[in-house]
């Protein structure tokens, strides 16, 4: 006997975010059977579908089943021009003649709309259910013994909850989005990836409520707000470097002024000058490896730091030509004193 197939973990993952994506795609294709076919033509072109048999069955089931929703939910002759390669034309359901109607042709007609009504409202359709849910109730009023007035009330009551299911919808789509965004702005990847699949799983069960406008504008406001985290870290890395190069730089003056200072008042024969003069030293070889070819490759480095940015903004640029003309003319400050020291040294023997 053969034992039962076992589908490695990343097959079913590949294969259940596969279904998701086409599933969307199928329902997004509206209530034009001929354009949902379509889609699903495209669908089991997909070589991913093509590989995955288990795949491809549950796409055709599910087309299947979609088909079978639109077919109850427009005229036969929708259909027939639709099979026929033509666009298929949005009309209502034929009227009945009030002087020929016989009982079993109205109840028939108001069981036809019930059911058209609870296919819309389940797919969150609220326009078109409303539409159904009047033409019922202009039914009952017709035909007040043949069709029920729980019909009507059943309609005014799903609305009423489709309403207010929508708006929390509405309002949990909103909250996502603001968390998305927030945790794209903060750096929390893993959080913004979750929050995004569950923002894709609504938009692909129900486009109706998450329309593909809205969900681009969702990941495009995501995308902002990423490359706002990264041009903060490149900022806060700008500054860092910036403080690097002006500590070295207050180190190497500070060491030259301070021996400046003991190689006049203090006694040259005493342990802090000779300290002094060995800091002095050790500063001038630093400062001699600070030349124009050094300050370049700082500037280069520095730039490289905002390379997160095409154009980086006026006040970012400002800042850096701040700060390399401050380089500048700190390097020139300590040559000069570097001179003095040496002239006064000459001066003295």
């Amino acid at each position: 006997m053969a034992r039962p197939r076992h589908d490695p973990a990343s097959t079913i993952k590949r294969r259940e975010l596969a279904f998701s994506h086409w599933k969307g795609a199928i329902m997004r294709a509206g209530s034009e059977i001929h354009v949902v076919e379509a889609e699903a033509r495209r669908a089991m072109a997909d070589p991913l579908v093509r590989e995955d048999s288990a795949l491809a069955a549950q796409i055709r089931d599910f087309v299947a089943h979609r088909v079978k929703e639109l077919r109850q939910l427009k005229p036969i002759d929708n259909d027939e021009v639709a099979r026929a390669g033509g666009p298929a034309v949005k009309r209502a359901a034929p009227k009945l003649d009030d002087h020929h109607a016989t009982e079993e042709e109205v109840r028939t007609s108001a069981h036809r709309l019930l059911e058209q009504f609870e296919n819309y409202a389940s797919h969150y359709f609220e326009p078109e259910s409303k539409t159904i849910a009047e033409r019922l109730a202009a039914l009952q009023r017709e035909h007040p013994k043949w069709v029920r007035i729980e019909y009507v009330q059943h309609c005014e009551a799903t609305l009423a909850r489709l309403s207010s299911r929508r708006q929390e919808f509405d309002n949990h789509i909103d909250a996502l989005q603001r968390r998305l965004v927030h945790a794209a702005e903060v750096g929390e990847h893993d959080l913004a990836r979750k929050l995004l699949q569950r923002l894709s799983s609504i938009h692909s069960m129900h486009p109706q409520v998450l329309s593909d406008d809205r969900f681009a504008e969702i990941r495009a406001e995501m995308s902002r707000a990423g490359k706002i985290l990264e041009h903060r870290r490149s900022l806060d890395e700008l500054v860092r470097r910036e403080r690097q190069v002006s500590a070295e730089i207050r180190s190497l003056w500070h060491s030259v002024h301070h021996f400046h200072q003991m190689a006049r008042t203090a006694d040259h024969d005493g342990e802090d000058f000779r300290q002094a003069e060995a800091d002095y030293r050790k500063a001038v070889r630093e400062f001699q490896s600070h030349d124009s070819e050094w300050l370049s490759a700082m500037i280069l480095e520095l730039l490289d730091v905002l390379g997160d940015w095409t154009h980086p903004p006026p006040r970012v640029e400002a800042q850096l030509d701040r700060f390399v003309k401050s380089v500048r003319e700190s390097l020139k400050h300590i040559h000069r004193e570097i001179q003095q020291i040496e002239r006064e040294q000459q001066g003295q023997n």
